[in-house]
């Protein structure tokens, strides 16, 4: 297969002395949103490369992807604080690897809490330039009051503190912007343009998709328990996490079930482009689902694909005002069901929602416009 993305980028910044460092507390190995915010910035002539968070030893067997540094402590993903030694020794190793190569970089992008700290020490000892940019709520992760309002007073002291807060949805947006008016940029969540593609071919008679993070409360078990019902649909899913192990177990046995495990980016997008159907069903009684903007939804929108999501989480009203699929009820696996059906024996539905979706990702959700963003904000800190 060959991918060809689609970027238009007017005038570089090359003469400009800035070097960015990003941070994620992953191995960004696949981490589109990390990615794809370095290569743009890399199209302006601007230096860049990561740190990125190796939890699984990888190191041991792999090299990192290209401009990405690894720092290797072991942390199961979804532990809470079971893994807090884990997370005080990646800010401490970060805070460290961070002091050491302070001559390397002009300006720090941090995503979400569990980078920003390090990153702002550096900006009130050595005047480093500081983006916040928040993929997920973190307090959202936590269910007790007490530890979820430390956890909000710790993200307003960031939003306050960094230059300048990058968000992913409107009410991110609407949230940040209350607490630090003018500084909240919204870049959504959206991939590059394919412009052209060979997908592979298979020879079932409906298929669908899932390649993102294997936890609990994506409906996963429940979208096999559904496809194994039906031998001629096909289920490609594939991803990391917490739900890794125990997912390839249980569908190893079902002949109509692919389980894919960690696949780059490239390889998301082929199994995507060849699937009928694809979902992000989220259980709106998880909080840090209740206002995501995942990048399934913009990528279906992009490659012309129907999603289902979940009613109560932060898709349902994009998809709603677009046409670009179907909102469910979470619990309900008959109606999903229903609804997989329906759209398996009306094709042109599909076409039309698939239309939909890539008419409003041309109008309004391109990464083009969403890039242009990014540029401007590294225009305006140099």
């Amino acid at each position: 297969m060959v991918i060809t993305y689609f970027s238009d980028v007017g005038g570089t910044l090359a003469s400009m002395i800035m070097k960015v460092l990003f941070l994620r507390s992953n191995p960004i190995d696949p981490y589109p949103r990390c990615e794809k915010a370095m290569n743009a910035l890399a199209e302006l002539g601007i230096s860049v490369r990561a740190i990125g968070w190796d939890r699984e030893g990888r190191a041991s067997i792999t090299t990192p992807p290209p401009n990405v540094e690894w720092i290797s402590i072991p942390c199961a993903y979804g532990k809470g604080f079971k893994s807090i030694y884990s997370h005080i020794l990646w800010q401490l190793a970060l805070i460290g690897r961070l002091l050491r190569e302070r001559s390397t970089y002009t300006h720090i992008h941090a995503f979400d809490l569990d980078t920003i700290f390090p990153a702002l020490a550096m900006k009130f000892f050595f005047q480093k330039q500081v983006v916040y940019d928040i993929a997920d709520r973190y307090a959202d992760r936590f269910l007790i009051a007490i530890i979820k309002h430390f956890f909000w007073f710790l993200d307003r002291c960031a939003l306050v503190a960094s230059d300048v807060v990058i968000v992913s949805s409107e009410a991110a947006w609407e949230r940040a912007n209350r607490i630090v008016p003018g500084k909240a940029i919204l870049i959504y969540n959206t991939p590059p343009l394919i412009t052209a593609f060979m997908p592979a071919s298979h020879n079932s008679s409906f298929s669908l998709a899932f390649i993102g993070t294997l936890s609990k409360g994506k409906f996963l078990l429940e979208m096999a328990d559904i496809v194994k019902r039906h031998c001629r649909w096909r289920f490609d899913i594939g991803g990391y996490g917490n739900l890794e192990n125990s997912l390839r177990d249980a569908l190893q046995s079902i002949p109509n079930i692919f389980f894919h495990g960690r696949l780059s980016y490239e390889e998301t997008l082929m199994l995507y482009v060849r699937s009928d159907v694809l979902f992000i069903l989220c259980d709106p009684m998880i909080p840090q689902y209740q206002n995501a903007a995942p990048n399934k939804i913009f990528e279906a929108m992009m490659l012309g694909k129907p999603i289902l999501v979940a009613r109560g989480t932060g898709m349902d009203a994009l998809v709603e005002k677009t046409g670009c699929g179907i909102v469910l009820d979470y619990y309900n696996s008959a109606e999903v069901e229903k609804a997989l059906i329906y759209l398996k024996q009306h094709p042109d539905v599909r076409r039309i929602m698939g239309e939909r979706g890539r008419a409003a990702y041309e109008r309004e959700y391109s990464w083009r416009a969403m890039e242009e963003r990014l540029h401007t904000i590294y225009r305006s800190t140099s």
